[in-house]
């Protein structure tokens, strides 16, 4: 086979993940690179195998497939970005919804009574104008409460991503620039930030994180669910989010830090061991820790 060309940009996690991926895409999927093209990093999949699947899992490739929808090359192709992940983990997770409600209220600390939904890149109905952009969650779990009342869990996927920029001329540049926005408004509503109006917040580094907890906040002021969770996931070995986590949390109020779980993958499938334990849900979860976890 070919062999891959490291990308001389890649920072230390991210080159690592790249050889990490390539190593899979040749060692398991068994699938060569086109040296004249993007291929040659080792990490896009041709389109006829992207086409295929092989960036799904294997055990669950028919379902993943169904839920990705039409073929794009984001995240059917591109094995290093993070697009592909929420369907590896969660399409999986909502075939066994019981396990999944236990998993959730064992690893978050949460009282679900049923899982009622899990959706891949989910905005609420842009018409009610949420936050007046295009924030979606990477995965979204409706689930009701044993009180009756209906909560959900937004997850933020991350890989080797690290600050999210802001475009010039963006709908969110639009929003974030304007004075008393509805960020800051919706942030201060809920009593979360010790100051919604700190700066700090629009920060490159944290906005995107910001956003996504203000989504589910949002949610909850316009009474779609009493109760919400933010939860970010990423490696372990991503340094970005593991120095920018923490300074994040020192921005929200106690309330605020109950609404809000920093999870790593390694955490996260150290848990599901406990829960999925058949045949199939193990290979499943094996397949994760293989494909994902960089050993240092």
């Amino acid at each position: 086979m070919n062999k891959a060309i490291p990308y001389k940009f890649d920072n230390q996690f991210k080159a690592a993940a790249r050889k990490h991926q390539s190593n899979f895409r040749e060692r398991v999927l068994f699938v060569d690179i086109d040296l004249s093209t993007k291929e040659k990093y080792g990490t896009f999949l041709s389109e006829n195998a992207a086409k295929e699947g092989l960036n799904f899992y294997e055990g669950y490739r028919d379902e993943i497939k169904g839920v990705a929808g039409k073929y794009n090359q984001g995240s059917w192709a591109n094995m290093l970005r993070s697009e592909h992940i929420p369907l590896n983990i969660f399409v999986p997770m909502k075939l066994d919804k019981q396990k999944t409600k236990r998993l959730l209220n064992d690893m978050l600390k949460l009282d679900i009574a049923a899982i009622d939904d899990i959706k891949i890149e989910y905005a609420p109905d842009p018409k009610e104008n949420y936050l007046q952009d295009r924030t979606a969650f990477d995965t979204y779990i409706e689930y009701t409460h044993r009180d009756g009342s209906k909560g959900g869990i937004g997850i933020e996927v991350k890989y080797t991503e690290v600050a999210y920029k802001l475009i010039s001329g963006s709908t969110e540049e639009q929003v974030v620039t304007r004075e008393d926005n509805i960020y800051q408004t919706c942030g201060s509503k809920s009593g979360y930030f010790i100051d919604a109006t700190d700066k700090r917040l629009i920060e490159d580094d944290f906005r995107q994180i910001w956003r996504n907890h203000l989504l589910g906040v949002s949610m909850m002021q316009k009474f779609d669910i009493k109760y919400f969770n933010s939860v970010h996931l990423y490696p372990a070995g991503n340094d970005h989010f593991v120095k920018i986590i923490p300074k994040y949390e020192e921005l929200l109020t106690e309330n605020g830090k109950q609404t809000f779980t920093a999870l790593t993958f390694e955490n996260l499938f150290e848990y599901m061991k406990n829960y999925f334990t058949d045949d199939k849900q193990r290979d499943w979860v094996n397949y994760l820790q293989r494909r994902y976890i960089i050993e240092k």
